[in-house]
């Protein structure tokens, strides 16, 4: 996953019923937003956020980050991705739609 230079683009107090997601910083420095509050996490960081708690990320850097993203089990994770990808074949999804399926694998967003 990238999160582009000097932006929010990013995903903000998202929250998985069913996985543990974990973030480990190829490249840059991203935010992390957890349940205890928001800290810097640069290249060869790991990042663990518990099932049930809010959290997200974002770059406020002038630079690109990219992060490999690990959900476990992962068995929800992987047929939602699987359902953005058949749903996004024919055109971008909009943040409206990428919800709406999340929403169907226990995953929300505020």
């Amino acid at each position: 996953m990238r999160g582009r230079p000097g932006s929010s683009a990013g995903w903000s107090d998202s929250m998985h019923d069913a996985d543990d997601e974990f973030f480990y910083i190829l490249e840059g420095e991203l935010t992390i937003v957890s349940p205890d509050g928001e800290s810097k996490a640069g290249a060869g960081a790991w990042v663990g956020l518990p099932r049930k708690s809010a959290h997200g990320f974002h770059n406020a850097s002038d630079k690109p980050a990219r992060m490999l993203v690990v959900l476990s089990p992962g068995v929800q994770a992987l047929e939602m991705f699987r359902n953005f990808d058949q749903a996004g074949q024919s055109a971008r999804l909009a943040p409206e739609a990428i919800m709406e399926i999340a929403g169907e694998y226990g995953v929300c967003f505020a």
